[in-house]
């Protein structure tokens, strides 16, 4: 199982229901090994990039776009000579770009991928996900495209000087200004940074090649703010870098992260909070949280050296966060899903069992409940997992309370996030009666927003001396769960006056609870008359201690009728009618 660690924020709660996998294959036609690149414009508009391997063996590029929302994707034109789309962005449903490489031989087969002894397994085949080859022997260039149709077709664009080997990441301000990250020689261990101000037509260089560098991820907050993640390996030395710029790219500040293999993905939560993950050197996955624009970092979780991150996202204003990718003991891979809908105080674990040995790369949030995340199946098939309801992130309560004041319980409970949500049926069980329902309360169907609930019971008919509650969470589709219990003492609740409350039921049948309250220590008698002014019963006839006191008036034996109930001490008396209906 999972071993995470929380750094970032310490939340209490006293409980939380269970996640519910939501998650669905949409399929992609023709011949896709992994996908990489994802983008939607809207609900309906999107695209994906990625390769495949043909019949020869050569790395071959691949790119789908659908307009209903992924329900049918559709094999876009690309140029013959791509090798691969790692990275696209749409504008508008007709206009995108789209960076990755292109093959300048048809010499390029799988047998190249991987060659490099120098990157660990898991960083290797990171890139061999990308379909780079360490080699010595790389016959391909840079390439970025266009489209102008949504994604029916793409078009080369503009050209690269030939030390630009690769581009393994872009972001684009809009459709003139943007940064592609770029691979160079020397088994592709040379990185820069290049930004284009005319839609792609030309391209300078804003952080130059540096030398046994790796850059997996360019990602802006706004025109002016950005980050680039990698890693820096050579013989001895290796850890994650983060380039920051806060002029537009023109000039980046390096931070080198220790005890780092890799950093692999971004996500801008606000202007001063960023959050990265990466691997360790001890192999565990982690990520590192900024909250001063990425002047610092701080590790906020980590997780077991069974788990490897494949990207994290978020979805700006919303709170929501999902970090994504294997979780692999045995040499299997089984995807896992974390999501938070609070900016980080609560985390849901959501382990993908039904998607055995997918892998998980990069990804897009539409909304706060549409997701969607590309991978391939062990390497032999790309797709695309869709969920429309936040994954089934569930009904999170965070607070469930209890409070007896004078002869009622005041439920109070606290939902930080909901999904679907029907409502709440409130049920008690007593010392003497098992769980039964009370009442319903309305839920908010949808929401990432705190919603507060109450709910009030009245205690006339209860005799126990303790009451149990507990909400259960029903969802729109009839599914439900149950929160936690809490337990009231009512026999410890302090009346302010003598009193003596309506019987509850009246009319009754056979039974009936009577309720009432001694402002002090004092004997205390409670008998029942008939019309006549007979005693039939007397109920208490005791010294009591003062508090709220509740008595069974059981009346088997006696006839349909009108009754008196009567309670006196030497400073108070009272009387009631009751009418008995058999």
């Amino acid at each position: 199982m999972k071993t995470i660690y929380r750094f970032l924020v310490i939340a209490f709660l006293l409980f939380e229901f269970p996640i519910y996998p939501q998650w669905a294959v949409q399929s992609l036609p023709g011949d896709i090994d992994v996908t990489l690149g994802i983008d939607f414009i809207d609900q309906n508009h999107g695209v994906v990039g990625g390769w495949h391997f043909n019949f020869a063996s050569q790395v071959i590029g691949n790119a789908f776009y659908t307009s209903n929302s992924g329900t049918d994707w559709l094999e876009a034109t690309i140029p013959d000579s791509m090798r691969v789309m790692v990275g696209v962005q749409m504008f508008d449903t007709t206009k995108g770009y789209g960076a990755g490489a292109y093959n300048t031989s048809d010499m390029q087969t799988s047998s190249n991928l991987g060659k490099n002894q120098n990157l660990s397994p898991r960083i290797r085949n990171y890139y061999e996900q990308l379909g780079m080859d360490f080699s010595g022997q790389q016959e391909y260039r840079g390439y970025f495209v266009e489209t102008t149709d949504g994604g029916v077709s793409w078009h080369p664009k503009g050209t690269f000087e030939d030390s630009v080997y690769y581009l393994v990441g872009s972001h684009f301000f809009d459709m003139q200004t943007g940064f592609v990250l770029a691979t160079g020689p020397y088994n592709n261990t040379h990185a820069a940074i290049l930004k284009t101000t005319d839609g792609g037509n030309n391209w300078d260089y804003v952080y130059s090649f540096e030398p046994f560098l790796f850059l997996n991820e360019i990602k802006f907050f706004d025109q002016s703010e950005g980050i680039a993640v990698g890693t820096y390996i050579d013989m001895t030395n290796s850890y994650g870098v983060v380039l920051r710029t806060t002029d537009g790219g023109n000039n980046w500040i390096r931070t080198e992260l220790p005890q780092l293999v890799s950093l692999n993905s971004i996500t801008y939560i606000s202007s001063n909070s960023i959050m990265i993950s990466g691997i360790r050197t001890d192999f565990t996955a982690v990520i590192y949280r900024s909250d001063d624009g990425g002047m610092s970092w701080f590790e906020c979780c980590v997780y077991s050296d069974l788990h490897l991150i494949g990207g994290i996202n978020s979805l700006p204003t919303s709170g929501i966060i999902v970090v994504y990718g294997q979780y692999q003991p045995t040499g299997s891979a089984t995807p896992f899903v974390e999501a938070t809908l609070d900016g980080g105080f609560t985390w849901y674990y959501n382990l993908l069992s039904q998607f055995n040995d997918y892998y998980l790369t990069k990804s897009k949030l539409v909304n706060e409940n549409r997701w969607y995340i590309t991978g391939s199946q062990s390497s032999q098939m790309g797709f695309v997992l869709f969920t429309d309801n936040a994954g089934g992130v569930p009904v999170e309560l965070t607070s469930f309370t209890a409070e007896l004041i004078k002869n009622q319980v005041n439920l109070k409970w606290t939902t930080a996030s909901e999904l679907n949500n029907l409502g709440f049926e409130v049920e008690r069980k007593t010392e003497t009666e098992e769980w039964r329902t009370i009442g319903f309360v309305k839920g908010n169907g949808t929401s990432t927003e705190i919603q507060n609930y109450t709910f009030t019971d009245d205690l006339f008919e209860v005799a126990d001396s303790k009451l149990y509650y507990r909400v259960k969470q029903v969802d729109f589709d009839g599914s439900y769960e149950y929160s936690t219990e809490v337990e009231v003492n009512v026999s410890i609740n302090n009346a302010e006056t003598f009193s003596l409350f309506q019987n509850y039921p009246n009319p009754f049948n056979s039974s009936t609870t009577i309720v009432y309250g001694l402002q002090e220590d004092v004997f205390v008698s409670l008998i029942v008359y008939d019309c006549l002014g007979k005693n039939v019963q007397t109920l208490v006839n005791k010294f009591q201690k003062a508090g709220t006191h509740r008595v069974v008036f059981e009346s088997s034996n006696l006839p349909s009728g009108i009754y008196f109930l009567r309670i006196f001490t030497d400073k108070w008396e009272e009387t009631k009618r009751m009418v008995l209906l058999k």
